[in-house]
């Protein structure tokens, strides 16, 4: 027991003060973490549009470019630490595997990499068409006008700037028609 009463009120004034000042770090810490995970949680990716570019069946030495835009979008109202990093496609037009290499992309800018609460922009991945079988299948589905779209999308993110937090998402697509040749 502490002999002086002024003593004992001065050190439970400090606890006390101690306590809030914990407290509020702590609910603004979980706040900031809980955050991270709702943004990343909360993302709501959409395919806005599907391109075929430079498409001649005519002239056997030029290759169409593929482009696919995707829309990322997050709802949460709350500040986190989430970056993406990397996004990939694998396709299949008309059942038929298109055999180019994944088409894929790195968010190398800060502004494309940080989520933050209204995060809301497209991002495109697009490709060149560089082998016979892709073209014939391409130039097949724009001669009978039937695009039968199987894509499959990945996506990986990080959470608090820590590699060792890598997560990825799938996402799966399949729709018919709406292509754009260009």
């Amino acid at each position: 027991m502490i002999s002086s009463e002024r003593s004992q009120n001065g050190i439970v004034a400090f606890v006390i003060i101690a306590s809030i000042v914990c407290s509020l770090f702590f609910a603004s810490n979980m706040q900031y973490y809980n955050g991270s995970f709702a943004l990343a949680s909360m993302m709501d990716v959409t395919l806005e549009s599907t391109v075929i570019q430079d498409l001649d069946p005519t002239n056997e030495s030029v290759y169409p470019r593929l482009t696919f835009t995707l829309n990322f979008r997050t709802s949460s109202p709350i500040e986190g630490n989430v970056r993406l990093l990397y996004l990939e496609a694998v396709i299949y037009l008309n059942d038929d595997y298109l055999s180019l290499t994944t088409i894929s992309r790195y968010f190398s800018s800060d502004e494309d990499q940080r989520l933050t609460p209204g995060y809301d922009k497209n991002h495109a991945l697009s490709r060149v068409v560089d082998s016979d079988t892709d073209r014939a299948a391409i130039i097949d589905a724009d001669s009978t006008g039937t695009w039968q779209w199987y894509v499959r999308f990945r996506y990986n993110f990080i959470t608090f700037d820590n590699p060792l937090s890598q997560t990825w998402r799938t996402l799966y697509y399949n729709w018919t028609g709406s292509t754009t040749v260009l």
